[in-house]
């Protein structure tokens, strides 16, 4: 059955993203949530009585996310767990937001009693893409004792629907996942190093932690020692930027070539054999079965969105930022020229890549 429910789950995700100021940023996108909009939202249950309802929602620096009531106004015992997805309404279909193919959640049940109610908060960063306007709804499931104690339980879908509004003025296009950027130090002598990054975007995954920046001592070999005594072979971090890398320029490779292209790639910019392999074996399962791959090797989009600051600083900086694509065809792009500046002092050497949707 569906109810339309008035002045209850009417959501505007204003968009006013400011400007990254310091750290990862000081960007957040303004939801502003109305009772009193009277546009009309409309939930679903599969089951009468039971139902959720948004009642509040958060999108700041760091976390999307829903607040979200249940209810339980009939005379039996249900049950839910963490389960949820987030669908956008497109062409009268609802279409996932999923991020990536799978989603994990807790194996654990909430009891909803007879006749009570529960808040529960659904977080959605990380998992789920909200960058165009529109309307969405977040879509869970329970389960409904109406055979009494012991009896099997009536599955039961429900959702509740809210409306994104971006201010087009101000409106961030959608993030990209930078994967495994990784930071080599080789001082010329053992030496205390600061690393910080300023992200256009969000941090997602940093080892060792990223607690304001890293702060390591390093190697000539390019061993890393923390203030306990950990060692560390580089500085790993992964995020989601704004960054909007180009691939009007660059490669367009068999994927059955595409290790030797790397192999090849990878050197002319800098790489040395032990960093190149460990690029290629990150990013050559990805890339290897596709028909053929679009790759561009980014400069000042990356480095403008991914900002690094090392003290001391170094003589060499090389930074490898590869955005690539799959292709069924070959696609005829102007190739671009690989460089690369000698390494000489303290260098400071990082790779990453995106795969470009």
């Amino acid at each position: 059955m569906k109810r339309r429910i008035a002045m209850l789950v009417c959501l505007l995700l204003v968009g006013t993203l400011a400007s990254c100021m310091g750290g990862c940023g000081a960007k957040q996108g303004v939801i502003e949530f109305d009772s009193e909009c009277g546009e009309v939202c409309e939930t679903h249950t599969d089951f009468e009585g039971v139902n959720i309802q948004i009642t509040d929602a958060i999108w700041n620096d760091t976390e999307i996310k829903l607040v979200v009531n249940w209810m339980n106004e009939t005379s039996y015992e249900v049950t839910y767990g963490d389960y949820f997805i987030i669908e956008r309404e497109k062409n009268d279909t609802w279409v996932s937001c999923k991020k990536n193919s799978y989603l994990a959640f807790h194996d654990i049940g909430y009891e909803l009693r007879a006749g009570s109610t529960q808040e529960k908060t659904y977080y959605l960063a990380g998992s789920f893409r909200i960058s165009k306007n529109g309307k969405y709804r977040i879509r869970t499931e329970c389960s409904v004792y109406d055979k009494g104690p012991g009896g099997a339980g009536k599955k039961c879908e429900l959702w509740a629907e809210f409306t994104v509004n971006f201010d087009e003025n101000t409106k961030k296009p959608d993030l990209i996942e930078d994967a495994k950027p990784v930071i080599y130090l080789y001082p010329e002598e053992k030496t205390e190093v600061s690393v910080n990054l300023t992200l256009d975007g969000r941090l997602t995954c940093t080892y060792p932690a990223y607690n304001e920046g890293w702060t390591v001592t390093a190697a000539p070999d390019g061993t890393l020692t923390d203030a306990k005594g950990q060692i560390y072979n580089y500085l790993y971090w992964e995020g989601e930027s704004y960054a909007q890398y180009d691939l009007s320029k660059g490669f367009c490779v068999k994927g059955e070539d595409t290790a030797a292209f790397l192999e090849d790639s990878l050197a002319r910019l800098g790489l040395t054999r032990r960093e190149a392999n460990e690029f290629i074996v990150y990013w050559l399962p990805l890339m290897e079965a596709n028909a053929y791959n679009i790759i561009s090797f980014q400069t000042d989009i990356y480095t403008d969105a991914a900002k690094l600051e090392v003290s001391p600083a170094p003589d060499t900086l090389i930074r490898v930022f590869m955005a690539w694509q799959a292709a069924d065809s070959y696609v005829e792009l102007p190739e671009q020229e690989l460089t690369a500046p000698e390494r000489t002092g303290f260098t400071v050497v990082e790779w990453g890549g995106a795969k470009v949707q």
